[in-house]
Parts: C-alpha cells; sequence; structure tokens
C-alpha cells in the first residue's frame, strides 16, 4: 500500500508544472484582501481626551477561467468590496465630533490573463485585463452636538453603478499540478459611474464621474492573496 502512495505522489509531481497553463485546463479563482487601522489622535490643548479614527476594509474576489490556448486565460469573475471607518473626538468645551461611514459593492465581469513561466515552471508573471460592471452604494452619518446633547445629525448616502476596466500584474507560484498560491499588486484603470446623492432622506445631486487611478506598489492595502484550483486534461484538447 505504501508503494503505490509513493508511486502516485511520484507521479503527480513528476508531471510538469506547466501543465497547469496548457490549452484546456480549466481554473478555479479565490482571492483576498484584509486591512485594518485603529489610530489615537492626542492633542492635550483642545481634546478632553484622546480622539480615534478606526478603518477595516476587505475584499473577497471568486471567479473561473479556461486556457484557450498555452499561458492564456479567458474568464469571469466577481469581487465584492466592504470598508468601515469611524472617528470621534471630545473637545475641552464640552463639544464632540462623532462620524461613522461604511460602503460596500461589487464588480463582475470578464477577465484574461497571459503569464509567462520563469524559475523552472514553479513561478510565472502574469498581465490581466478586465471588464466590469459595477454596483456599490455608501452611508455617512455625522453628529455634532456639546455635554452629551446632539445639535445636529446629518446623514449622507450614495447610489453608484457604471463600467471599470483596468490591468493589473500578478506572480503565481504552483503548489503542483492542481493548486496554485497567487498574489496581485493593485491596478490601474478607468472607472465611469453614475451616483445619486442623498442627504437626511432627500435626493440633492446626480452625478457622472469618470476616474483613471493607478495603484499599483507592494503596499498590504492593494496587496491581494489568492488560490487557485485547476481542473481538466490538456491532453483531451490536443490532436
Amino acid at each position: 500500500m505504501k508503494s503505490k502512495l509513493l508511486f502516485l505522489f511520484l507521479i503527480v509531481f513528476s508531471l510538469k508544472l506547466s501543465s497547469q497553463m496548457e490549452k484546456g485546463r480549466n481554473m478555479i479563482i479565490a482571492g483576498f484582501n484584509f486591512s485594518n487601522s485603529n489610530i489615537s489622535v492626542e492633542d492635550t490643548a483642545y481634546l478632553r481626551e484622546p480622539g480615534s479614527n478606526f478603518g477595516k476594509n476587505y475584499n473577497v474576489n471568486v471567479g473561473y477561467g479556461r486556457f484557450i490556448k498555452d499561458n492564456v486565460l479567458l474568464g469571469a469573475s466577481v469581487n465584492y468590496v466592504s470598508n468601515k471607518s469611524s472617528s470621534e473626538s471630545h473637545y475641552t468645551n464640552g463639544n464632540y465630533n462623532i462620524s461613522k461611514y461604511t460602503s460596500s459593492g461589487y464588480t463582475a465581469g470578464v477577465l484574461m490573463r497571459y503569464y509567462k513561466p520563469v524559475y523552472k515552471n514553479k513561478l510565472a508573471f502574469f498581465a490581466g485585463t478586465s471588464l466590469g460592471y459595477v454596483n456599490s452604494t455608501s452611508h455617512q452619518r455625522s453628529r455634532y452636538g456639546t455635554n452629551g446633547v446632539d445639535i445636529s445629525v446629518t446623514t449622507m448616502d450614495a447610489y453608484n453603478y457604471g463600467l471599470k476596466a483596468g490591468i493589473y500584474p500578478g506572480l503565481v507560484y504552483f503548489v503542483n499540478r492542481f493548486f496554485s498560491i497567487e498574489t496581485t499588486f493593485g491596478n490601474m484603470g478607468y472607472v465611469f459611474t453614475q451616483s445619486k446623492n442623498y442627504r437626511n432622506g432627500k435626493l440633492i445631486n446626480t452625478q457622472n464621474n469618470g476616474n483613471f487611478n493607478s495603484n499599483i506598489n507592494l503596499s498590504l492595502t492593494t496587496l491581494n492573496l489568492g488560490v487557485n484550483f485547476y481542473f481538466g486534461n490538456p491532453a483531451e484538447t490536443k490532436k
């Protein structure tokens, strides 16, 4: 029994890892990113106690792709993003400012990747491009008051939808023929959205926004980790 298991193990790991990226193979994509911050603001001249700024962000990405030719992947994905932040300040004169913000949204669309194998076929760089539909909402509630009594409370809500196109670089490490670990380093692209903005429940304006963004770097806020699963027999697609 042990000899059979060893034989199977040797077969799996003796296969060329580049076969993961051969025409006819399929890939399941699963990625995530998470960041958390908590900053204390001290200003003894004006603040009765240290102020605070808190933030929590995460996104989850799932998708499916198929290698339409060696090293070229075509697929679709859905990305969900959630952000929460708050700030709070209490002053020596009894005044205070408290603000809480939340947003969430998703992007669904198509993607294409080109892979360049390096280092004995265990490592590969890739360049990806994507086009998707964007839908998101945000809510902010701000309170201003003095001595524990609110003087004003303002809510701001926004509803956004549009299109997003981008490119992104990445690096993938092949654990074996069936699994890999990848990371992407931010993205660069163009986003067009239409936004409806509300103050205290009343529509104040509708805006069309077009923005070019570039945040390709090695910061932990743009670094996304993912685990990919490969299946399908490339030999079946070859004549």
